[in-house]
């Protein structure tokens, strides 16, 4: 409530709203597809609707790490313009694959009455190249958030109290940076490999929790950095052994830090 109902409207704060809270609706739909008793046509109508709304949810959040990594790099244009044309190659693609995808879905009747659930019996698992796309848009998020730390290190010293002079801000966009991309890429690979190991029923269930960890990781991303970027605020700007200020932008949010530089 503090860091993003009590703010003004912006970019982030709408990507924000969205990210939170869209996965009700695809994840309701899911949900039905695996313990409600729907018909074949039910189930293709279902899983249409629900499997552009994962994309939707899913392609948004990384447009989240796209601006930590943007912010990061202190607007760097080129780091903006790269991560944008890459997630620009992979969303339409992304979605012709889905396309795909839908139209090869095939459901039939469950063979038990009492059994729940949509049964598909065959489909053109397309999206396995969509993940790992967004393993590769991951792999070079943490890279970038990599190289900066390393920049980052050299550049600065530690101060007693074992705070990075860029503050806790910049700490938290590091740790997010790396334990989520491990979280995410984990996802991504397992939605790749269930469609080929796994029974093609339960291949559908993987990415709804994908879809699910992108919204609450990401989403984590932006409480982190507002509320580190609050901490650094409130706690160094009374602190006589910081007497210097950095100002440090990130997206239309601007925040004022004393620091020893």
């Amino acid at each position: 409530m503090t860091f993003i109902w009590s703010s003004r409207w912006s970019l982030v704060k709408m990507l924000y709203l969205w990210t939170r809270y869209s996965p009700l609706l695809d994840t309701i739909l899911g949900l039905l597809m695996h313990f409600t008793f729907l018909s074949p046509e039910e189930c293709k109508l279902n899983n249409s609707l629900n499997s552009f709304l994962l994309a939707a949810g899913v392609y948004s959040s990384e447009l989240v790490l796209v601006w930590r990594t943007f912010a990061l790099w202190h607007e760097n244009k080129r780091v903006k313009y790269g991560l944008l044309a890459l997630w620009l190659s992979l969303f339409p693609m992304g979605i012709c694959s889905l396309v795909v995808f839908v139209k090869s879905t095939i459901y039939v009747p469950q063979p038990f009455t009492n059994r729940s659930g949509c049964n598909l019996v065959d489909a053109n698992f397309i999206l396995i190249g969509d993940f790992i796309g967004l393993a590769v848009f991951e792999i070079v998020v943490v890279v970038l958030t990599v190289i900066k730390g390393i920049h980052h290190m050299r550049a600065y010293t530690y101060a007693s109290t074992s705070r990075l002079s860029g503050g806790h801000l910049l700490r938290t966009l590091y740790r997010d940076g790396v334990v989520f991309f491990v979280c995410l890429t984990l996802l991504s690979v397992g939605n790749v490999l269930a469609p080929t190991l796994g029974p093609r029923s339960n291949a559908l269930l993987l990415p709804t929790l994908l879809r699910t960890a992108h919204s609450a990781l990401c989403c984590r991303v932006i409480l982190h950095i507002r509320s580190a970027a609050a901490e650094d605020e409130n706690c160094l700007s009374s602190d006589p052994e910081y007497p210097s200020r950095i100002t440090i932008t990130i997206s239309t949010v601007r925040y004022t830090y004393m620091c020893q530089l």
